[in-house]
C-alpha cells in the first residue's frame, strides 16, 4: 500500500521535503506510521507533531488504507 505524506512548518525542516510517498504495511496504523517516520528522520521526534489523515484529525490506532493523504502538523497557535 502507498500513502502519500505532506510535512508543514518545522516538520517539513526536519525531513527536508514538503512531501513524500511510502509504501506501508496493509495493517499500519497512524501509530506505526508515525514511529516509523519518526526512525527515519530522527529530528521529527523533537518535535510535538499532529497527524490528520484525509484531511480530518483521527486517533491514533486509526488504521490506514492505500491512498490516504496524512498531513504532519507541527505545533502551532493562533491570534
Amino acid at each position: 500500500m502507498k500513502v502519500k505524506i505532506t510535512f508543514y512548518g518545522q516538520a517539513a525542516d526536519a525531513v527536508n521535503s514538503n512531501a513524500i510517498e511510502l509504501d506501508i504495511n496493509e495493517q499500519s496504523t497512524l501509530l506505526v506510521l508515525k514511529n516509523t517516520l519518526e526512525i527515519k528522520h530522527p529530528r521529527l521526534t523533537n518535535i510535538e507533531l499532529k497527524l490528520a489523515v484525509n484531511n480530518k484529525m483521527v486517533i491514533k490506532d486509526f488504521n490506514l488504507n492505500d491512498g490516504d493523504e496524512i498531513s504532519v502538523l507541527p505545533p502551532f497557535s493562533g491570534g
